[in-house]
């Protein structure tokens, strides 16, 4: 299984890149692509925080491009705690 491991801040309005072969890697083998986030300096500790984004990505990038540019929130909204394999903002409660 690939893993692709991102460092950020916790600042939500700091974009995360991905390059264009790492999301042609992701939609060509979706249930082998992980997309980590590790996120350093979230306020309450200073143990970083770790993320799991499974099929992050919907489309190919522009033939171009290079790289995209996504906003941080946006992809911790579909994230998973990897300890306890749910929704990272999910309590676990129904």
């Amino acid at each position: 299984m690939a893993s692709l491991w991102r460092p950020a801040s916790w600042s939500s309005k700091r974009p995360v890149t991905v390059t264009k072969n790492e999301i042609l890697y992701s939609l060509n083998k979706p249930v082998d692509f992980i997309l980590a986030l590790v996120l350093f300096g979230s306020g309450d500790h200073d143990t970083p925080r770790v993320c799991y984004v499974r099929r992050p990505f919907q489309r190919e990038p522009d033939f171009g491009a290079a790289s995209v540019n996504y906003a941080l929130k946006d992809l911790l909204a579909s994230a998973e705690d990897p300890a306890v394999g749910r929704a990272a903002g999910s309590t676990g409660r129904a």
